[in-house]
């Protein structure tokens, strides 16, 4: 048996809305991601994660950790292009 967890921090988003976005993009891709922490125990750790004073890490399985970050840099630049467009 190994000690490495079997999910990895893929990265921390500013907010819960983005979380959700970027859980979204990965799931979309057919990849598992989860919000750590998205199940709140206890009113002080949804307060602070209501007022974005937590961090909201994005966390998917170790196996899967290329392809997530292969997704989101693809999506990112994808967004990029749009932005361009519409600028025009």
């Amino acid at each position: 048996m190994t000690d490495e967890p079997q999910v990895v921090t893929l990265e921390i988003a500013h907010s819960p809305f983005e979380a959700q976005v970027i859980v979204g993009v990965l799931q979309e891709a057919n990849i598992p991601a989860y919000i750590s922490g998205q199940v709140l125990t206890d009113e002080f750790a949804m307060s602070q994660a209501l007022m974005n004073l937590a961090q909201v890490e994005i966390q998917v399985p170790r196996s899967k950790l290329g392809e997530a970050r292969a997704v989101l840099a693809a999506a990112r630049r994808s967004g990029e292009d749009m932005d361009e467009d519409f600028a025009s």
